[in-house]
């Protein structure tokens, strides 16, 4: 009979099976596993928008910065005009450039002092009421009365002498300070504007007009205007200073050339006395010390103005400033100006003869009373126009 061996009957023979994982923890794997997945491409996608959009951003930034500079660039104030007065040359021809020069003539400002400032000031529309003269009241009295100006009482009711303001006489009395005018026939409001230098516009609303069409005879109130010194003069009968006679006033200018060498080159454009040399002065109108950038020769009104040389007008027009004005170009780059004229005698591109006449005295523009501003330019430059005028008159 066969006996086991008892060595390897205690060995199990059979192998084990392997061990299987149950089928609910092996979904639940399976279903981490697919989320982790489907997390790492929502991140990513995440990236690729965030990267994007960061790109998109930044040109978007970049363009807005771009649109706003050059809305400032094109908003942006124009440089203004330095008030320094140069003549433009042609550096090439070395020619004058007369057509800039006129217009730097036409557009010289005045001092902020000036009726420039009224403009900053609101236009009230214009009114006016009747009045009688208090007994003995002067006309001083009567414009402190109503707040006005004793110009504007006098201006405004045609007064001609301080004399004809008497006790019992009924007066216009208007609601701002101004002067009342008759339109003259080819009158204009841009005319009337560059005459008083108040704005155009100021004129229209201050008289309520529906448009800038006047007609002669009527009656415009200019606002802000003032008596100049000619008609304060006249209207209180101030003498003004006698005129120095030729031989004095030869003198007088013999001692305005001290330190000045001439050359003599031009004669004098009217006979008269110096009454504002070339230099620092104050201005006869607001006070304001400034530069005199010419000579201004007294003359009765529609004295005639001669071409002190030969030359050619390179213009003849007007300015606010100099009123009606000449420009005339002679040889070696000089120019001379004659402003304040009455009248006109001459054309833009007209040939003058030493001794012709140009113009007549008279007081347009910014000024004072008759005279005649002359001034010599030389080589770009304003110089003294005695270095050029000859010692006899």
């Amino acid at each position: 009979m066969y006996k086991s061996n008892n060595v390897y009957s205690s060995i199990c023979w059979e192998y084990p099976l392997q061990t299987r994982i149950p089928a609910k923890k092996r979904n639940k794997r399976q279903t981490k596993r697919t989320s982790f997945n489907d997390e790492t491409k929502k991140t990513s996608i995440v990236s690729v928008y965030a990267y994007y959009g960061a790109i998109i951003l930044f040109f978007a930034g970049l363009l807005f910065f771009i649109t706003i500079s050059i809305s400032k660039a094109a908003i942006a104030e124009p440089p203004t005009v330095s008030n320094s007065f140069e003549i433009p040359f042609d550096v090439d021809s070395n020619n004058l450039l007369l057509e800039d020069l006129a217009t730097l003539y036409k557009e010289e400002k005045k001092d902020s002092s000036d009726t420039q400032s009224i403009e900053n000031k609101v236009t009230r529309p214009i009114s006016f009421t009747k009045q009688r003269v208090l007994n003995n009241e002067s006309l001083k009295k009567l414009a402190k009365r109503y707040g006005l100006k004793p110009d504007t009482i006098i201006l405004a009711n045609g007064l001609k002498r301080p004399s004809d303001l008497k006790t019992g006489d009924i007066v216009i009395i208007p609601n701002q300070d101004g002067r009342l005018i008759n339109v003259k026939a080819n009158d204009s409001i841009y005319k009337i504007s560059e005459r008083y230098g108040v704005s155009w516009k100021k004129i229209v609303d201050c008289n309520n007009l529906s448009d800038i069409n006047i007609k002669s005879g009527m009656k415009l109130f200019i606002p802000d205007s003032q008596m100049t010194k000619y008609e304060s003069e006249k209207f209180y009968q101030i003498k003004p200073k006698q005129t120095v006679p030729v031989r004095r006033a030869v003198k007088s200018t013999d001692s305005l050339r001290k330190n000045i060498t001439t050359s003599g080159i031009f004669s004098w454009p009217i006979k008269g006395a110096i009454t504002s040399s070339y230099g620092l002065r104050s201005d006869p109108i607001n006070g304001v010390k400034d530069f005199h950038t010419g000579l201004d020769i007294r003359g009765a009104m529609n004295t005639p103005v001669k071409a002190p040389s030969d030359g050619n007008v390179a213009f003849a027009g007007w300015s606010n400033v100099y009123g009606n004005f000449i420009l005339i170009k002679h040889d070696n780059n000089i120019v001379t100006m004659y402003g304040h004229l009455n009248k006109i005698n001459v054309k833009k591109g007209e040939n003058v003869k030493r001794g012709s006449t140009i113009g007549f005295v008279g007081s347009t523009g910014r000024s004072t009373g008759p005279h005649l501003h002359f001034e010599v330019l030389k080589n770009n430059k304003r110089d003294n126009p005695l270095k050029y005028l000859s010692m006899e008159k």
